[in-house]
This record gives C-alpha cells, structure tokens and sequence, in this order.
C-alpha cells in the first residue's frame, strides 16, 4: 500500500498539470529495474538513519536545499515507513528539519510551503501480510522477485482512495526569528524540535 501512496500523488499532480515532486525513498527500493523507474520518476533514496555518518547527512542537506532553492516539490513522508497496525508513530524530523533549514535561508521574498496530505485506502493491500507480521513473523525485505509478485495487486479491487489536502502551512511562520528570541539557524537542535 505504501507503494500505491507516492504513485497516486504523482498521478493526482500530473492529472492536474502540477510539476511532480521529488519524493524522498528509502534505500530498500534502491533495487535493480525498480531504483531506475523511481529516479526517472524524481525518485531519490536514503538511508533510514544517518547515525554514526558524518558526510552522507551533508551531502542530502545540501540536495535538499537546492532542491528547495530551485523551486521544486519534495514529497516526504514524516512517519518514515508503513506502520503494521496502522496507527500513526512519532514523526521522523530528519528530512523535515532539513527542509526547515533550508527554509531559513531561503531568498527574499521566497516561501516554501508545506502541504499536508493523508491517503486513506478503504481496504489493505497487504492484509496477508500485516495479519502475519502482526502474530510475531518479521517484514520481508523489498526485492525484484517480491515487485514482480505484487503485479497481482494492480488487478484487485480494493475500494477507493481518499486523498485528503490539508491547510498549506508557510516555513515563514516557522523559521523567521519574529516568534522567538533566537533566530532559526541560532537554536540548539532541541528547540528546533
């Protein structure tokens, strides 16, 4: 299902003759065939944790500034991964804070806005699998094989979709220093959180 969601937002934005973002994905797609649709498609991958890296966590910094500098939707998914009970987690502020960063020194007179979005599906794909991982069997890892399995899926019916748009919120609310004492680029890492 998680796979369905940044298809159906590409679709929603080419349907409606919006430019597609740049959606940020977990290295376990990064697989032969597959990584090179996803990047054709403004796919790019990352490391579920950059703990213990130095340089890695720069470099996609500085990818996402540009990115944001230039313009271009990013489409991330703040809970990092699908959940097998389906309850929401605690947000992963990883590429969030970095897009917050990037929001403070943006140009004058630029805004980078966010855009909350929810997909909810009427029925589970994968609820096979869920019902397994649920009574104590482990996730099995994305491969080739698994993808071309899963073609399976497209045929079923599995009810509708509801993509719901939230109020667009501004970085500028967030980021300029007029609600705090310190600028953005100023506070420790735990106030920014």
């Amino acid at each position: 299902k998680s796979h369905f969601d940044y298809v159906l937002l590409s679709w929603v934005f080419f349907d409606n003759k919006l430019i597609i973002p740049h959606i940020v994905a977990g290295a376990n797609l990064a697989l032969p065939v597959i990584s090179w649709v996803l990047r054709r498609a403004g796919g790019f991958f990352i490391k579920r944790s950059f703990s213990g890296e130095r340089l890695h966590p720069k470099i996609f910094a500085r990818y996402v500034r540009e990115l944001t500098r230039l313009g271009y939707p990013v489409e991330f998914y703040i809970e990092g991964g699908r959940t097998r009970s389906g309850k929401l987690t605690s947000p992963k502020l990883g590429v969030l804070g970095m897009v917050l960063d990037a929001a403070a020194i943006r140009p004058s007179g630029q805004e980078i806005t966010f855009l909350p979005i929810s997909i909810a599906y009427d029925r589970v794909a994968e609820q096979k699998a869920y019902a397994q991982e649920l009574s104590g069997a482990s996730k099995t890892q994305e491969s080739l094989g698994q993808f071309a399995k899963a073609t399976g899926v497209i045929r079923n019916r599995y009810g509708r979709v509801y993509i719901r748009v939230g109020e667009p919120i501004c970085s500028s609310n967030v980021v300029d220093s007029q609600p705090y004492d310190v600028p953005w680029k100023q506070m420790s890492r735990q106030d920014r959180r």
